[in-house]
């Protein structure tokens, strides 16, 4: 019985030791879990709280680092920009002020000195006019032989005037003066060669050279000029005159210097130039300077023309001192298959036959009157070329 009872009582203990672990199991394994859980929810709260937070910083950064380049690019880009547009602006505001000051300079330099010139040329006239009026010279020693032709067309009776105003004021025959001498008119000749020197002297039109661009007018010019020297040499030679000072009607002469010119000491041989325009080799040389070359001549005295350093234009005041050096001269054209305008011809018979023409007598004992040599038919040239043709210089 005993037995019984205390094997009863230990199972009952076992049982109840048994509910109770199982109880207590129970309670630990849940709180466990819970507590496993809890902390695997936080584990991967902060994990994908760090993924996200990762991400998005990421995401975010990447915008705002976008976002600032775009700004910054725009910005630099506008600063770039507006200084390059202010550097280009100024450069370019630089540029033009200079270009438009030289210009400005250049127009009023152009403008001052046509005014001077033509202020100092006006001047001159006047003065000279004045002199020459009251200058005459007698038929005596070496001036007793010479004789002034002026080449004159018939149409231009106004530019005779002035010419025949000296003459009337002439005190007595025994005294020097103008003579005329009819200019050839190419146009004329051209279309009606009445005489026979006319018949003759045609031929030049197949002769001269032009331009391409010139005019069947500016050729009839050119050619009536040149056969208007042309037949005074022929008058001289044919006349066996010496002395002979040939001028053009937009010409007078100096007749004070003159005067004083012994024309006894000057060369015989060879034509001389009585009055002329310094030029340089070269249509424009800038290194070319006309005051240098006008210093290196003698004043009141036959000048010898330097080819290698310039030359002399024009045919306003042409000196034949003796018939055999207009002879010279007349066969020299006569002979020539082809020839140029007279002064580009007398031009390069200065560099190529020296024994012909190569001297100058300085300063100049003809002058232009400037107002009426523009009005010619070269007279365009006179602004072109920039020559200085003021009075007593070549």
């Amino acid at each position: 019985m005993k037995l019984t009872i205390i094997f009863k009582c230990t199972h009952i203990l076992i049982y109840l030791y048994y509910i109770m672990v199982k109880k207590n199991t129970r309670k630990t394994s849940r709180r466990t879990t819970k507590r496993n859980t809890r902390r695997t929810t936080r584990r991967n709260t902060r994990r994908t709280t760090r993924k996200t937070s990762r991400r998005t910083t990421r995401k975010n950064t990447r915008r705002t680092t976008r976002k600032n380049t775009r700004r910054t690019t725009k910005r630099n880009t506008r600063r770039t920009t507006r200084r390059n547009t202010r550097r280009t602006t100024r450069r370019n505001t630089r540029r033009t002020t200079r270009r438009n000051t030289r210009r400005t300079t250049r127009k009023n330099t152009r403008r001052t000195t046509r005014k001077n010139t033509r202020r100092t040329t006006k001047r001159n006239t006047r003065k000279e006019t004045k002199k020459d009026k009251h200058v005459f010279i007698k038929k005596e020693g070496d001036k007793k032989d010479l004789r002034i032709f002026v080449i004159n067309l018939k149409r231009n009776k106004d530019r005779w005037t002035k010419y025949e105003e000296y003459n009337k004021n002439i005190p007595s025959q025994n005294y020097i003066k103008y003579e005329k001498f009819n200019a050839v008119d190419g146009n004329y000749l051209r279309k009606n060669p009445s005489t026979k020197e006319d018949k003759k002297d045609k031929h030049y039109f197949d002769k001269i050279i032009m331009m391409w661009n010139a005019g069947e007018k500016q050729k009839g010019n050119v050619v009536g000029c040149l056969l208007s020297h042309i037949r005074l040499m022929r008058k001289i030679v044919s006349g066996k005159m010496d002395k002979v000072l040939i001028i053009e009607d937009d010409a007078l002469v100096d007749m004070k210097l003159l005067k004083r010119t012994n024309l006894n000491k000057l060369k015989t041989d060879k034509m001389i130039y009585f009055g002329g325009v310094l030029r340089p080799l070269k249509f424009k040389d800038p290194k070319w300077n006309y005051n240098k070359v006008k210093k290196t001549f003698k004043r009141n005295r036959v000048n010898k023309i330097i080819p290698s350093r310039f030359k002399i234009g024009s045919t306003h005041g042409l000196y034949y001192p003796t018939k055999e050096a207009a002879k010279k001269l007349l066969t020299f054209f006569e002979s020539k298959d082809r020839l140029r305008a007279i002064d580009s011809e007398l031009a390069i018979i200065q560099k190529k036959n020296p024994e012909l023409l190569d001297s100058i007598y300085y300063p100049a004992i003809v002058y232009l009157v400037i107002e009426e040599a523009q009005k010619g038919f070269s007279g365009q040239y006179f602004k072109k070329d920039g020559f200085d043709r003021s009075m007593k210089e070549y």
